[in-house]
């Protein structure tokens, strides 16, 4: 009980001799500040009138110096006179609420304030004025001028919270607007601003011609402006306007320098990026096809192999493409076979038309044509022409399948239609006109 008792008073001492120093050296610290800011510190002079308009305690409670209204407004408003941001700031926002003393509400003033921190640096004071001109606080609400303080508070704000302040508020109104025109005119507002997002989104509107007429112009000079500013799906559209001429002239030369800046500042970003790998094998291509660059099927399949090992179908087809002809690694069928199979089981259907001839000849695996059949069956479903041309054939001869003249019309027709020469050949050659149609399975179209 007695060492109870005696801790009891140590930390009761330990407390008060503590709460004591502590007022000790804010009063000296405080004294300091006074004496700085009455030889004409401007910060010294924000400090001491945001002081008095905290007031300060200490941790026992007890004042070490009281709040102030009429001394913050003196010191501020000095300090403000002298261009500091801040108390610049702090008197806008002031006239604009009335919460201080001395000071009443006057809009008109409060705007006058915080335009002059912008000028010196202030984000918070353009993001309070985006905030005004958003809501109507004591002025006629405006949207785009909203829209104008908050991207001004984004450029000043550097990594804080207002960094994203006006994107926020871009999302806010576009969910208020039904109307797709004024959507349009929305976007047209806030992109020139320099948001690469909303650039990127202006251009996708206009390429798919999105509630506005289809303008591939526009399109690429909005993902052009957008790519300007790393947005890195911007940077691929950019690349593959070139490559295809689509809003700007052909030229291999610029997509191929545009790919290679997409690879590159994905590789930097650590942001999440859909597309990621599509960008990397647009690439591989331009090396593989000396389109734009000089040919370099090593470093095309050196693109490549990491994309298909981590279960890419699209680089796996390609990567067993290179193994089949021997181009930037030496030939090997069974390698080749491998990844036409990895692919093919992924559902892509170049690669299941791939392995469908892989079975037929017996290249990398024993030849096999009712395993050769179901993959050219399955790509064929997927409307890949030359397969289905091969399925008619297959079904006409009964190689790998019964035997069934009526469904090589089917698959033959197909293939004819979608512009394949040697199926009108083949109907023609084998009357396949005569054959009635087969039945029609239920759950099952032709």
């Amino acid at each position: 009980m007695k060492n109870l008792i005696l801790h009891t008073l140590v930390y009761s001492v330990f407390i008060t001799s503590s709460s004591f120093a502590q007022r000790m050296n804010s009063n000296t610290h405080f004294k300091e500040l006074e004496e700085t800011a009455k030889k004409g510190s401007a910060e010294a002079q924000f400090k001491l009138g945001d002081h008095y308009q905290r007031g300060l305690k200490s941790e026992d409670g007890g004042v070490i110096f009281p709040k102030d209204d009429a001394k913050c407004v003196y010191w501020m408003r000095k300090s403000a006179e002298q261009g500091y941001a801040k108390a610049q700031g702090r008197l806008g926002s002031f006239y604009g609420h009335g919460n201080i003393e001395g000071i009443p509400i006057d809009q008109k003033k409060s705007l006058e304030w915080h335009q002059k921190a912008v000028e010196n640096g202030d984000a918070y004071s353009a993001y309070s004025l985006g905030r005004k001109y958003e809501k109507g606080h004591g002025i006629e609400k405006n949207f785009e001028k909203a829209y104008t303080w908050y991207f001004e508070a984004k450029k000043l704000g550097g990594e804080s919270y207002l960094s994203s302040c006006s994107r926020r508020f871009y999302f806010r109104r576009l969910k208020e607007i039904n109307d797709p025109a004024e959507i349009t005119k929305w976007m047209e507002f806030c992109a020139p601003h320099g948001d690469s997002l909303i650039q990127n989104s202006l251009a996708w509107r206009y390429y798919r011609g999105e509630n506005v007429e289809e303008d591939k112009e526009k399109a690429f000079s909005w993902f052009k402006k957008a790519a300007a500013n790393d947005h890195i799906s911007s940077q691929h559209m950019v690349a593959v306007c070139y490559a295809s001429g689509q809003g700007v002239k052909k030229d291999n030369k610029l997509a191929f320098e545009w790919y290679k800046k997409t690879v590159e500042t994905q590789n930097t970003s650590r942001e999440i990026i859909f597309g990621r790998d599509d960008n990397i094998l647009d690439l591989a291509h331009m090396y593989y096809t000396g389109k734009g660059t000089a040919k370099n099927e090593k470093k095309a399949f050196a693109l490549t192999q990491p994309l298909a090992e981590k279960g890419n179908a699209e680089a796996q087809v390609s990567l067993g493409a290179m193994y089949f002809k021997g181009r930037g690694v030496a030939k090997h069928m069974q390698h080749a076979f491998k990844w036409f199979e990895k692919s093919a089981n992924q559902g892509d259907a170049e690669a299941q038309y791939n392995l469908g001839y892989m079975y037929l000849q017996g290249k990398g695996t024993e030849k096999n044509t009712k395993e050769a059949f179901h993959w050219y069956k399955r790509s064929a479903e997927q409307n890949i022409d030359k397969a289905q041309y091969l399925v008619g054939m297959m079904y006409f001869h009964g190689d790998g399948v019964l035997k069934d003249p009526r469904q090589a019309k089917v698959w033959i027709k197909k293939a004819d239609l979608n512009g394949f020469k040697k199926a009108a050949e083949f109907w023609k050659k084998h009357n396949l006109w005569k054959y009635p149609d087969p039945p029609i399975i239920e759950g099952e179209t032709f």
